[in-house]
């Protein structure tokens, strides 16, 4: 409102002088108001850049979005007590860091402040793929009410502001194996055995779930893992490394071989539930068999004996009668033996 009086004064014949202050009419002296309309709005835009500190071209836990907010008077009072909260970056924000030109702390119709936050990215913002929320400005107009407007792309939205994340979902494992010598002989040996340890590592940004680790030479898919779900939860952080153990019964065909070559398979889930894998090597950078040389220890041995055959029956050798004999031959190594050939000059070869 408007609100101001005049006043009225002359001077008599006799000099002497007259006055009146205005009022609504001749009979009283009330002032002159003057309503005005009053439309306080307020109107809050807010924008975010993703920083790649390590310019590795994705998102990373700890790397940082800068958040601008842009607030601006939509009426036709000035404003007081401006506060701008966003519960994403712990509540109100300090500021301005610029736009208050006269130093009066109002947000005046001509001004636009700015504000300015960080914020830090966690492991659950990439596993979602975006940051995604809206912050809310408040102010007070003369008459006290309050005015406050929820964050958009524009002044004339409220849509939420939405930062992308990179997802790289990757997966590695790593196969080593160990024999075990279980007789003590230091030879490969039928059913002794061999401890694989297989180690998979999260090698992308996002958590990983379902993760199977298979191995045909183990029958299928491993239990597990025995280590390194450190916080229970059945996904493969980023941060974690798991471990699974298995063993294998050393065959025939395994030591004619002289070594067991295999390969295992990791696969996860990534949370845009698109299937990463990777096949086991002997470190995170190669996919190469595991190799186990066994040992071959060849050996052969021949017992030969004899009988008499005393054919005509007068307990005395002659000429024409036979002897007949006997070859045990027998496997005295660790491996299998072809081409067996037995000579005897005495019977021809």
């Amino acid at each position: 409102e408007v609100v101001n009086q005049a006043t009225a004064t002359g001077t008599t014949p006799n000099q002497t002088e007259v006055s009146d202050v205005s009022g609504s009419t001749i009979g009283n002296d009330d002032p002159t108001v003057i309503e005005l309309c009053q439309n306080p709005a307020i109107a809050i835009v807010k924008t975010g850049v993703f920083n790649d500190e390590n310019d590795d071209g994705c998102t990373n836990v700890d790397e940082t979005i800068t958040y601008t907010f842009t607030v601006t008077n939509q009426g036709n009072v000035s404003l007081s007590n401006i506060i701008v909260d966003d519960p994403l970056l712990g509540g109100p924000l300090a500021g301005p860091i610029s736009g208050d030109t006269d130093g009066d702390g109002e947000l005046d119709v001509t001004e636009t402040w700015i504000y300015e936050a960080s914020y830090t990215i966690t492991q659950v913002d990439i596993d979602a793929g975006e940051v995604v929320n809206q912050a809310t400005a408040t102010g007070t107009a003369p008459d006290q009410s309050t005015v406050s407007d929820v964050s958009g792309s524009t002044t004339g939205n409220d849509d939420p502001t939405v930062i992308e994340l990179c997802q790289n979902p990757a997966i590695a494992i790593v196969k080593t194996g160990v024999f075990n010598d279980e007789n003590g002989d230091a030879c490969s040996n039928v059913d002794e055995t061999i401890t694989y340890t297989f180690t998979v590592t999260n090698q992308g940004n996002v958590s990983l779930s379902n993760i199977i680790v298979d191995d045909p030479l183990l029958g299928g898919p491993l239990a597990g893992p025995l280590s390194g779900d450190t916080d229970g939860d059945g996904e493969l952080d980023v941060t974690e490394t798991w471990i699974y153990e298995a063993s294998y019964a050393i065959t025939q065909a395994d030591i004619d071989a002289g070594e067991v070559v295999n390969q295992a398979t990791a696969t996860g889930t990534a949370p845009d539930q698109s299937t990463v894998s990777d096949v086991s090597g002997s470190t995170v950078g190669n996919d190469e068999p595991t190799v186990i040389e066994l040992c071959q220890n060849p050996a052969i041995a021949i017992v030969k004996t004899g009988i008499f055959n005393d054919e005509n029956g007068d307990d005395c050798s002659d000429v024409d009668e036979t002897i007949t004999y006997t070859f045990t031959v027998t496997n005295q190594g660790n491996v299998s033996l072809s081409n067996i050939i037995v000579d005897d000059p005495l019977l021809g070869g």
